[in-house]
């Protein structure tokens, strides 16, 4: 749903500590799926977070994923289940 989110936000939505964010944006940076910006407003810090192409792809096919996990889940039937007698 949105363009880019600043790294309060997505450290409130997380509840992560700012420690810990920053690892793992910089890990998913490194990997290609995220674009970092770090800019100034004024004498403030801001760090923009955006989902990368290939990123973007990478949600798409995940979510995909997930959707035709949920349709096989729904058509599942267990398999009949056969009791044994058990014989003293």
């Amino acid at each position: 749903g949105c363009k880019h989110a600043d790294f309060l936000f997505l450290q409130n939505l997380t509840g992560l500590s700012k420690g810990n964010l920053s690892q793992h944006l910089t890990k998913l940076e490194q990997g290609g799926m995220l674009e970092i910006e770090k800019t100034f407003e004024g004498k403030v810090p801001r760090t923009i977070i955006r989902l990368s192409s290939k990123g973007k792809t990478a949600i798409a096919e995940h979510w995909s994923r997930l959707e035709d996990l949920k349709q096989r889940a729904k058509e599942w039937q267990p398999a009949s289940t056969k009791r044994v007698a058990r014989v003293a």
